[in-house]
């Protein structure tokens, strides 16, 4: 790699870093699409993914005390933002949605996500210090199907009131994790669980999903159930 390229390198991360690259604000709240951009909202009843375009969160938005209730999860996008104070209800399920770097704060959830990524999912063109946090928010009403906390601290938090199992940092305890049983199928679900890295601060699992899934019989899960309530590791709330 040449010095002109070492340049060109440097000066685009640079510009990745630097906060005067995000847009010009924009509040828009129109029948085809709300638009919040590098500005703020405060105090208002919002539906998101009903519209023609995608609904978007983003670039530095700061949304505080507000209710959002979520309908389809792909017309609506959180990014590099801060929601405070603010309820979300899942109108329908929340598969897979697009939240990246969202700093949560105070905040009230509920109704179902799946596979749904709280904290930091990328380090690209956010200029947040830290990219991420998740304080005191409230899951109390939500169920929650295999959803990942990404380098975020999970103290704090309100897990839900349905039957949940919780496993704190998979990573570390892969090893305990995969000696639960070592016949098919249940080998290869533990074997799921052990497959992120350290940026996996805790994976939440509703009963419900692991049930709904399939995968297993109910001797399988009754077996990793049983062990589980034997490991420090595991939160379960049944």
């Amino acid at each position: 790699m040449d010095d002109s390229e070492l340049i060109r390198m440097k000066d685009k991360l640079d510009r990745d870093l630097d906060p005067s690259c995000y847009p010009d604000p924009r509040l828009s709240i129109g029948e085809n699409q709300i638009e919040i951009i590098n500005s703020e909202a405060s105090g208002l009843s919002l539906d998101f993914g009903v519209r023609q375009y995608n609904d978007l969160v983003k670039w530095g938005a700061r949304v505080t005390d507000c209710e959002i209730r979520l309908h389809h999860p792909k017309k609506s996008g959180f990014y590099c933002s801060t929601l405070e104070r603010c309820r979300l209800i899942a109108m329908q399920p929340q598969v897979d949605p697009n939240w990246v770097n969202v700093h949560w704060l105070d905040c009230q959830l509920e109704g179902v996500f799946s596979s749904c990524s709280f904290g930091r999912i990328s380090k690209n063109r956010c200029f947040q210090a830290p990219l991420t946090r998740m304080e005191r928010c409230d899951f109390s009403k939500a169920r929650l199907d295999a959803c990942p906390f990404l380098n975020i601290n999970p103290e704090g938090l309100i897990w839900p009131e349905l039957p949940h199992l919780i496993v704190h940092e998979p990573w570390r305890h892969a090893a305990e994790i995969l000696a639960i049983h070592r016949d098919q199928p249940l080998q290869n679900f533990l074997q799921s669980l052990t497959l992120a890295d350290d940026s996996l601060s805790a994976l939440a699992l509703s009963l419900e999903w692991i049930r709904g899934r399939g995968w297993l019989s109910e001797s399988d899960i009754e077996r990793f159930i049983a062990t589980c309530r034997e490991l420090d590791f595991v939160t379960l709330n049944f």
